[in-house]
């Protein structure tokens, strides 16, 4: 692949990036509205009201948007590093490195996010 397409091997480290971004604009929008940190299982994201679950909701699209994009990216990565003619082989097979790395970071966020603002967004 020429090099003029290399910007799409960093799609899945950016839906990373948008995905964890996303929850914490809306752990944000809540603990505005709250007044005070959300809490997981009793400030359920839905039921809090307000402009906080309209954010809510336009960041639970962004993150199943950057799913479809991690995912995608992950093929191109994976694609473009295994054609017999691409250029540069061993950077697309490191931007595919970073994207899975990237999501398996994601996990572990989940288990510990700052504030619980991945476990509150999940409830």
């Amino acid at each position: 692949m020429k090099q003029k397409m290399g910007w799409i091997g960093w799609l899945p480290l950016c839906a990373v990036g948008a995905v964890l971004a996303a929850v914490y604009i809306a752990w944000f929008a809540a603990y505005s509205q709250l007044g005070r940190r959300p809490m997981p299982s009793m400030d359920d994201p839905k039921d809090v009201g307000g402009f906080s679950a309209v954010v809510y909701d336009v960041m639970t699209w962004v993150v199943l948007a950057s799913v479809v994009v991690w995912v995608a990216g992950m093929i191109a990565n994976l694609v473009a590093s295994f054609l017999p003619g691409t250029e540069q082989r061993k950077s697309w097979v490191i931007k595919a490195g970073c994207g899975l790395a990237g999501v398996l970071l994601l996990f572990v966020m989940l288990r510990q996010s700052p504030g619980d603002a991945c476990t509150w967004f999940l409830d």
